[in-house]
């Protein structure tokens, strides 16, 4: 699971890094700003913004798995008799799939802050509403 785990957050951080870098260049002071309104119009940035608000979620799903299986503050449980090879691979394999979560966050974060910088939303979300946090809404609407 971890293994999985860390490809995923890479690729999410990745993913995540590039939109961030593709909607600042929609923020460069050369665009005028009707050219900024065509583009936000578009189908085009319409469905980057809907691809946006799925990318949310998933990093929010990460984020809850990786409250669930990394362990906090860098402490490991008591192995007992494993091997230590075994446990420095386990350590290094929860620091990298950790830093791949973080990297994903701030990846996060320049999306948000860019998103801001070119006046686009991508509406409210509330995750305690969603069925996997076990909200009432979601929830029912998934039974």
């Amino acid at each position: 699971f971890l293994r999985v785990f860390l490809v995923c957050a890479g690729a999410l951080a990745e993913l995540l890094g590039d939109c961030a870098e593709n909607l600042r260049q929609l923020a460069e002071p050369d665009w005028a700003p009707e050219e900024r309104e065509v583009a936000g119009e578009s189908d085009e940035f319409k469905g980057l913004l809907r691809g946006l608000v799925a990318l949310r979620r998933i990093l929010w799903r990460l984020g809850l798995a990786g409250k669930l299986f990394l362990p906090g503050g860098g402490a490991l449980a008591d192995f007992g008799d494993a091997p230590a090879a075994d446990v420095e691979a386990l350590k290094e394999l929860h620091g990298k799939a950790a830093a791949s979560l973080a990297d994903a966050q701030r990846a996060w974060r320049r999306v948000e802050a860019t998103l801001q910088g070119v006046q686009a939303d991508l509406g409210g979300w509330d995750p305690d509403a969603c069925f996997e946090a076990s909200g009432g809404g979601a929830a029912d609407q998934q039974q």
